[in-house]
């Protein structure tokens, strides 16, 4: 519910001030809270599972759980590792941009940045952001 009003704000106001970057930031705070929440689900049903497995005995329960923990727990490293990627990118861009004195590089690695750091603020989970954001960038 929060991220939708926060979400929707910003939507709103990119609209009206016709700043693409706005509505972009949306997208992105919207796909985190929805992947966040993909992931809390899987990690409390797994969570559940081995619980009623392990009480009840049910093998085949409690390897279900196991798996949703092991998926869930996988996803959060690699979301990890994906924004470490993305924010080590953006300051790679931006340090090459400066050096080189190119500030078309410099704007487009600070916005990247800035946008994941919005991302990240807003949504207080997993942050997703797609490179379709960066493509409508260029539009």
């Amino acid at each position: 519910m929060l991220g939708g009003t926060i979400g929707g704000t910003i939507s709103l106001t990119g609209k009206l001030t016709k700043i693409k970057n706005a509505r972009l930031t949306w997208r992105g705070i919207l796909n985190s809270f929805l992947y966040t929440g993909e992931i809390a689900g899987e990690f409390i049903a797994g969570g559940g599972d081995v619980a009623v497995g392990a009480i009840k005995k049910d093998k085949a329960r409690l390897k279900k759980g196991t798996g949703s923990l092991k998926s869930s727990t996988t996803k959060i490293v690699k979301n990890y590792v994906t924004n470490f990627k993305l924010i080590g990118g953006s300051g790679m861009e931006i340090a090459n941009g400066v050096m080189k004195r190119d500030k078309v590089r410099v704007i487009k690695g600070g916005k990247r940045l800035a946008k994941i750091i919005a991302v990240g603020m807003l949504s207080v989970g997993a942050i997703k952001i797609d490179d379709d954001d960066e493509k409508e960038d260029k539009k």
